[in-house]
């Protein structure tokens, strides 16, 4: 099975920076990257996968930028991403996955003036 690192870190003061990470495997990784023009609603990208097959994930935009699943009226789930503010998520993490049903597709808008790029990697088991 591939293997992917993700990592996370604190920078503070003297003794209060730190970092961790954790090996992840998986039988598959999706990874993408979208441009997103300036003043984008509802960009479609097919990244299909099986919610409850998710290992981990990580996803980040360098705009703000709000994600919604298979649908652009209708979403399964709505995230909205801050802009280099990743979202970072895996099986032993103690939260539950960020994703509430299957996944077909991502509608992806950008409402701001810059252009921005999306970019993901999910590691999903068959």
């Amino acid at each position: 099975m591939p293997t992917r690192t993700l990592s996370a870190g604190f920078v503070g003061t003297g003794d209060g920076s730190y970092s961790a990470s954790v090996e992840v495997e998986a039988d598959q990784w999706i990874e993408g990257s979208k441009a997103i023009a300036g003043e984008t609603a509802d960009q479609e990208e097919v990244v299909p996968f099986d919610k409850d097959n998710v290992q981990a994930l990580l996803m980040v935009c360098d705009q703000d930028v709000t994600l919604e699943t298979n649908s652009d009226s209708a979403p399964d789930d709505t995230l909205a991403f801050k802009a280099n503010v990743p979202l970072i998520w895996h099986v032993d993490m103690p939260n539950d996955n960020p994703f509430s049903a299957d996944v077909a597709s991502f509608f992806l808008t950008n409402a701001g003036a810059t252009a921005g790029t999306f970019k993901w990697c999910i590691g999903v088991n068959t």
